[in-house]
């Protein structure tokens, strides 16, 4: 009875536990596994700053053109066109020549396309 035991436990792979080699292998199993889940989340983690760097210098980009285009329509803002142009709105002015029609809103949107 007692061989019959000894026998099933120098079959259990527990007894291969004790064996330095298999836990040497073990270890180093856990080893590479621990260095593969920090590489994968290194690359994960330099992905999504990555998206973060597009997405910023896509940001800069477009508000580098609208800085431009402020930056023209107030030089067009200081040309002298602009403020004759204003004053004849504002005044109801017109250049030497030129006759002025007063037209009323109704009678301009009639003329509009339906």
């Amino acid at each position: 009875m007692q061989d019959q035991i000894q026998k099933l436990l120098n079959k259990l792979p527990i007894k291969r536990l004790q064996d330095v080699r298999a836990v040497g292998l073990i270890v180093f199993g856990l080893i590479v596994l621990m260095i593969t889940w920090s590489g994968i989340g290194a690359i994960q983690t330099n992905y999504n700053l990555q998206k973060q760097i597009s997405q910023l210098n896509q940001e800069n980009s477009n508000q580098s053109l609208e800085n431009n285009n402020l930056q023209l329509e107030n030089e067009y803002y200081n040309t002298n066109q602009y403020l004759e142009l204003q004053a004849m709105a504002l005044l109801g002015k017109g250049e030497p020549g030129e006759t002025l029609i007063l037209v009323s809103k109704t009678a301009a949107y009639a003329q509009l396309a339906p």
